[in-house]
């Protein structure tokens, strides 16, 4: 028989009341005895309040060990304990029990367990006495030893966040165990705040409890029980009383090994010796991946670091980092390394040192201390034998996004067991796409020397962008299992994805004859295959142009199948000899068209010339988008017109379906889901002008008009509240800002999005529930023949006015006149209007008002200002056909009394003779109204209609009217034979008159002229007598011929002339040699009768 080792008790009380006694019992067999060194019982779920040393109690339990009494469970003592009387105890068989002299609450659990794992128990059951018998209260998994354990709610049902684990990240580890030396989680990126905890793990193997994770030696490691593991199976982390956000893990492998798993280089290669272990997090159902993994291997730290979940607080060039391009012969050594703002290595910024691993005494802080010494370096993680190539980096941490020109870097020198440096390193930066994207790499052509200075030369981002080139390429920066498939891909040099550049294709290979020239041909349904299982940076396809330009937009489809595509791109260049980094894209759809936009790159753009609208929640489909407008005035008025701008669509949903004024229609993003800012769309303004073409323009966008997809899977909706958001923003010049946050955006509905002016949040939104029944409506409305029904008007026989009408402005914007659609709708808007007016003013029914051969004009420059000439316009002819009673409407409806056909033509008479324009006022003022009325369904033509608005004038010419009657009687089958006289304006007559009062008048002067004419002769013929006796009278040339001769044949003319001189000094002469009066008188006369003849 045994000995007898242990001592029972028995003590008997009265029944106690329910809830009066507690105890706890090991609900999990123990290979040896139950040690307990401390216990407490608490009245809160925050553990504060150990109702064991605050109130009157009786402690019992199940026996104990010599010397190991029972109140040394609740003595307050670490360094005392009680061991239970069973010795390899079963599952219930240990218990310790505490009673109070009334009913106390209970709601956690702190216990103090043996270290030992074969004196603890995994599973704590904490029951409660109900006056007839023990019933369970709760029980508690995975308890620890050798340390504090914590138990309440939070433990049996943890909230999100209030577990955190390592587990290897390869699956099975093999035969081997997994082995952790030393495992720590902080709270910041920089892997400086620890977050310490209740270490928690799966079995353990023995003399090995999880507790010795985090204990802080090396010396001691946890070790899983399994060997060989199962996915999953092998596990360590920490247990938070609280919810904590884990944002760096590190961990250090036990001596002992490191199993089957191996850890992934930056290239996805996994060296020997090391293995990968993934954080995952408890979100409150179950494990949830971060998708952040630790390359940890023994005797070094190794972290991993959640920098994409940081979101807004760890922006696009906040952090960047070096990386070994080559491998290195000892652990990686960096004695000093340096980031400056300027290319003179001037304006140097210092930031918190993160790394890839930190071998012993070789922590990053101390590759920036100022202290070239040897043994104040960083030190990697790598073995002894060396770094493989991009298997480590050390980098900094910046409080704000910088843009470095300059980089020194003070590599360790060889020493006689290796060489710690790298000959050639990459530079790399956290990008807008939320991972690393390359700068550029140093050391290819010439190598990088150790123990000196080594001066690193960034191009600027304004060179880079600005840097033209001849040969681009799209690179995949996934690893591809089979062949990248490219169904089509553009190159652009506008943001706007119009002018493609043509040019030679290129690839990094073909496979299966899928030539690269597919995608290049302009066909979805032909593809480009390169070469089978293409690494990193492996595949590419590119286009050689002829001349150096620079992209700013690629446009691509990918086959929608995850083996054959890359959601991760890069846009390369090459100006010299080297391939240069331009741009990384991440998040890439695949399957819709993608275009990937540079618009860093952007630099003829002025501010305000780009508008997007973006979502602002998640989407859980696609983004459609059915209208989207944009006004330059908070009414919601005066439109701006310009390029659709989008990231992508779905073939047959491209982005002008949603500018087209049809919300049948939509543009549907390219993004399924869409995470927030993922999806947008927008305009792009330029203005034309003779000469120059388009040319960028800024507007001032004070609303938007959209009507999106109804419910959160097609709308910018979040999930938990069902209100939309939407953010607005605008093109500063240089980059995106935002102008407005909107909340509430509702789906299926015209929404209009106001700006405020008093910053983001002044913004308001307005729902116009009437705009999309009303377009609906007009959409759907069947379209009349007005031709049909004139000559049908004709045949009835009724009298009509016709006029011109011209409506003048100063100018046209360039919205209209550049776009042959929008002239042909504002032109029936203005038949419309001026139809409305018409029948308006002049009383006739809608129906029976005709507006035909419109023709729009634009001004004329050339022409002199504030002429009509010089003003824009445009013409129509209008014909009013009279009514002949007031049963005749074109709706079926009484029409309200008409005028007469007299009435009418003189209503016409009055517009166009009033001295003062009052009447043409009228019908300008009416034409206005009925403009604004149209076109308030069609924002395009609104916006010119409000736009032109103020500089409207109106004239009215060319009044005709036209009488007919009918001859026969109307048949059914046959038209009426009409005979109509046409009675012109009565202006001809009075044409007529004063035409024959100027010929009667001519008449009259030319015989009284002939009269004088016919005396001078008589007086001529008389002298010629007494000059000339007996002498015949010459004979007269005809006066019409005489006047010909002289008036019209330069010749004569100048004869003529002569002759006049001539006869001057013969009277002067005449007047020396007579001096009597009388043969003086008949002398002059003789020779006038000469002069007379020779003219």
């Amino acid at each position: 028989s045994k000995s007898c080792t242990s001592i029972s008790a028995l003590e008997v009380f009265a029944l106690p009341s329910p809830e009066t006694m507690w105890r706890i019992r090991n609900a999990a067999p123990i290979q040896e005895r139950w040690y307990i060194h401390e216990f407490e019982l608490h009245a809160t779920d925050a553990c504060a309040q150990n109702v064991i040393a605050m109130r009157q109690t009786v402690v019992s339990s199940s026996g104990w060990k010599e010397g190991t009494k029972t109140i040394n469970a609740v003595d307050g003592k670490l360094e005392t304990v009680w061991a239970s009387a069973c010795d390899d105890c079963a599952a219930g068989e240990a218990w310790v029990a505490v009673a109070f002299d009334s009913l106390q609450v209970v709601n956690c659990l702190r216990l103090y367990q043996s270290i030992e794992r074969d004196r603890q128990t995994k599973v704590v059951a904490l029951e409660r006495w109900n006056k007839a018998a023990w019933v369970v209260f709760q029980v508690f998994d995975d308890a620890v030893g050798g340390l504090w354990g914590q138990y309440n709610s939070r433990w049996m049902n943890p909230p999100c966040g209030h577990r955190w684990r390592l587990v290897p990240a390869n699956g099975s580890l093999g035969s081997a165990l997994l082995r952790i030396a030393e495992t720590a989680f902080f709270a910041d990126a920089a892997c400086t705040v620890a977050l310490p905890g209740f270490a928690i793990a799966s079995a353990a193997g023995p003399g090995s409890p999880s507790l010795y994770a985090f204990d802080g030696f090396l010396s001691t490691e946890w070790a899983s029980l399994c060997g060989p593991c199962g996915e999953g199976e092998a596990w360590v982390g920490l247990h938070y009383d609280m919810p904590v956000d884990v944002l760096c893990a590190a961990a250090v492998l036990g001596e002992g090994g490191t199993g089957g798993g191996a850890a992934r280089r930056l290239d996805g290669s996994t060296p020997a010796g090391q293995m990968s272990l993934r954080l995952e997090g408890w979100n409150g159902l179950a494990w949830a991946d971060f998708g952040v993994e630790i390359a940890a291997r023994p005797g070094a730290w190794a972290f991993a670091r959640r920098l994409a979940d940081l979101g807004e607080s760890l922006v696009s060039g906040q952090a960047w980092r070096i990386v070994n391009a080559a491998a290195t012969t000892a652990p990686w050594k960096v004695q000093e390394l340096q980031f400056f703002t300027e290319t003179e290595c001037d304006g140097e910024v210092t930031g918190q040192a993160i790394a890839s691993s930190e071998g012993p005494f070789g922590p990053a802080y101390l590759a920036f201390d100022k202290s070239l010494s040897f043994v104040s370096s960083w030190t990697s993680g790598c073995p002894k034998a060396g770094c493989a190539a991009e298997a480590e980096w050390v980098g900094s941490l910046f409080d704000k996004p910088e843009a470095f020109q300059c980089i020194k870097i003070y590599q360790a020198s060889r020493t006689m067991t290796g060489d710690p440096s790298s000959i050639a390193v990459r530079l790399e930066r956290w990008g807008p796409e939320q991972r690393w994207e390359i700068v550029m790499t140093f050391g290819t052509k010439t190598p990088l020397r150790s123990g000196r200075w080594e001066v690193l030369q960034i191009l600027s981002s304004e060179e880079k962008f600005a840097t033209k080139a001849t040969e681009w390429r799209l690179v995949s920066e996934d690893a591809i299992k089979g062949y990248w498939a490219m169904a089509e891909v553009s190159f652009y040099d506008d943001v706007e994805c119009q002018n493609a550049l043509p040019g030679t294709a290129e690839a990094s290979g073909e496979s299966n004859n899928r030539f690269v020239t597919a995608a290049f041909d302009g066909r979805a349904d032909t593809f480009w295959w390169s070469q089978d299982e293409p690494g990193r940076l492996e595949a590419w396809l590119g286009l050689a142009v002829g001349a150096p330009s620079f992209i700013r937009c690629i446009t691509i489809i990918q086959i929608d199948d995850k083996d054959h595509s890359s959601i991760a791109l890069q846009l390369q260049s090459r100006p010299d000899a080297d391939w240069l980094h331009v741009r990384s894209f991440g998040n890439v759809a695949v399957g819709p068209i993608t275009n990937l936009q540079v618009f860093e790159a952007v630099t003829d753009k002025p501010a305000g010339a780009m508008w997007r609208l973006m979502n602002y929640e998640n989407i859980y489909d696609a983004w459609v988008v059915a209208e989207l407008e944009f006004y330059s005035d908070k009414a919601c008025t005066k439109i701006e017109v310009g390029q659709p701008l989008a990231p992508g669509y779905r073939i047959g949903e491209d982005p002008a379906a949603a500018f087209d004024v049809r919300p049948s229609t939509q543009w549907r993003s390219p993004c399924w889901p869409c995470s927030r800012g993922q999806a947008w769309l927008g305009q792009s303004f330029f203005s034309f002008s003779l000469g120059k073409g388009a040319e960028p323009r800024g507007v001032s966008v004070r609303c938007v008009i959209l009507l999106q997809g109804a419910g959160e899977a097609n709308s910018s909706e979040s999930r938990s509240t069902l209100a939309s958001a939407a953010t607005l923003e605008r093109w500063d010049g240089e980059t995106w800002r935002r102008a407005g946050l909107f909340n509430d955006v509702v789906g299926g509905e015209y929404v209009k999005l106001i700006l405020g002016g008093g910053g983001v949040s002044d913004t308001q939104v307005v729902v116009d529930y009437e705009r999309k029944a009303q377009l609906q409506e007009a959409l759907n409305s069947v379209e009349d023949n007005p031709e049909e029904r004139r000559q049908s008007l004709v045949a009835l026989g009724l009298d009509s006015v016709a006029a011109e009408a011209k409506m003048f402005v100063n100018a046209w914007p360039p919205e209209l006149t550049t776009d042959l659609a929008a002239m042909e709708q504002f032109n029936a808007a203005f038949t419309e209007a001026l139809r409305g007016s018409c029948a308006d003013i002049f009383r006739q029914p809608f129906d029976y008002t005709f507006a035909t051969d419109i023709v729009l004009k634009p001004a004329d420059p050339k022409a002199p200002a504030g002429s009509e000439v010089a003003l824009a316009s445009i013409t129509a002819q209008v014909e009013i056909f009279v009514a002949a009673d007031t049963s005749e409407s074109g709706n079926g409806s009484a029409a309200p009394a008409h005028d007469s056909t007299a009435e009418v033509y003189a209503k016409f008479r009055d517009i166009i003779e009033d001295p003062y324009n009052t009447q043409a006022l009228f019908l300008r003022d009416a034409v206005r109204v009925e403009m604004r009325r149209v076109t308030r369904l069609a924002p395009l033509l609104a916006s010119v209609v409000q736009q032109v608005d103020g500089s409207i004038r109106f004239r009215v010419s060319m009044l005709k009217l036209v009488e007919a009657k009918p001859t026969t009687t109307l048949q059914p089958s046959v038209a009426p034979s009409v005979a109509a006289a046409v009675v012109e304006d009565p202006l001809w007559q009075y044409i007529l008159i004063l035409v024959a009062a100027a010929t009667v008048a001519i008449l009259i002067i030319f015989g009284i002229c002939k009269l004088y004419d016919n005396r001078r002769l008589k007086e001529e013929m008389d002298m010629w007598q007494v000059a000339h006796p007996g002498v015949p009278f010459p004979r007269r040339r005809a006066w019409w011929r005489k006047m010909l001769c002289t008036r019209l044949c330069p010749c004569c003319l100048r004869w003529a002339v002569t002759v006049e001189r001539g006869a001057s000094k013969d009277q002067k002469a005449i007047a020396n040699l007579v001096a009597s009066r009388e043969q003086a008188l008949a002398i002059q006369a003789a020779v006038g009768g000469t002069l007379s003849r020779r003219r």
